[in-house]
This record gives structure tokens, sequence and C-alpha cells, in this order.
């Protein structure tokens, strides 16, 4: 549940200040960021509907989370980029895209991985929990976002996303993974 929350908020960072940024940092109107907000879909659909079923075998679930995260980050700190030093459109919108895709592969795993985790009668707790979890982050996370934007400076919440992003590195590379190796076990087994 940790690393939801760890991830969790700096996607709401985003989902709740892009368009600011992308007013304030790259005079984008709301056309260009609307069509930014269709191609972030069009990537989670991509990546949920069709890049998941393909890289989980190879990966496995862990694989895929971190690498999810650790895309995430790489997001998170162009968009941090884009706010301090090097507000360029493509910046903005690969950052954009990276953390759109990250976040499609690793939340959808993680949530595969705790519903596996628990039995049959546990899924309704478990689905209680995680919304909880959700509904909270949808309160502080906009709230945080404002507040970092404004008094600290436009790259704040992108750069505290990132560090959040590290830290659930750390804390998914420790975490014990119900009935699955760690990633470099299974690369040992396959390449044997």
């Amino acid at each position: 549940m940790t690393a939801l929350i760890l991830v969790g908020i700096p996607f709401g960072f985003f989902v709740n200040n892009f368009s600011v940024l992308a007013l304030d940092a790259i005079s984008w109107n709301a056309t260009l960021i609307g069509l930014v907000t269709t191609a972030v879909g069009v990537v989670d659909i991509v990546i949920q509907g069709a890049l998941l079923g393909f890289l989980l075998p190879r990966l496995g679930e862990r694989g895929v989370i971190i690498s999810g995260v650790v895309t995430q980050a790489v997001g998170l700190l162009a968009l941090a980029l884009v706010a301090s030093i090097l507000a360029q459109p493509w910046l903005f919108v690969v950052g954009t895209l990276a953390l759109a895709a990250g976040q499609g592969a690793a939340t959808a795993t993680m949530d595969g991985v705790l519903a596996n985790s628990v039995g049959d009668d546990e899924q309704g707790w478990l689905a209680g929990t995680t919304q909880s979890l959700s509904s909270g982050i949808g309160i502080v996370a906009p709230l945080l976002a404002g507040l970092l934007y404004s008094q600290l400076g436009h790259a704040a919440p992108y750069a505290l996303g990132c560090a959040l992003m590290v830290a659930a590195v750390a804390v998914l590379s420790r975490a014990p993974f119900p009935g699955g190796a760690a990633l470099n076990e299974r690369a040992q087994v396959q390449s044997v």
C-alpha cells in the first residue's frame, strides 16, 4: 500500500496541475492541452490493452512495476525541467507521455498483484481500502500541488513527485511479490 501512495501522489500532482504548467511555461491554449490529454488516454489504452500482455511474461510483475515507476520519474523530471529551465513544448509532451505510459503499466500491474495477494473473501476489503487511498490522494494531491506550485516554484510538485517515485522504487525493490521471483532471478532462469 505504501507504494500505491508514493506513486499516486505524484500522478495526482500531474493530473491537477499539468494544464496550469502548460499555460504558464509554454503558453499553450486549451486546444493543445486537450490534444495532449487525449494522447495521455490513448497511451494508457495501448499500454494496458496491448503492451502489458507482452511485457508481463518477459519482465515479470516486479519488472513491469519498477519500469513503470522509473518511467514516471523520468516524465516528472522532464516536467520539472519544463517548469524551471527548459520550457520547450517537445519536452512537455515527452514528459507527459512518459508519465502516462509509466502510470498505466505500474498501476494496472500493482492492482493485479494486490488482488492476487488476498483471498476471494478479502477482495471487497481490498477494493474498499485501495479506493479509500485513492480518494484520500485525490483530496490531498491537488492542495499540495497548488501550494508547492505557487509558493515554492512551478517545478516543485514535479521535483517532489520525482523524489517520491524514487522512494517507491526503493520500497518496491524490497517488497515481497506473492508467488513471484525477483526480476533478476527470472532473468537468470530465462538465460539458462
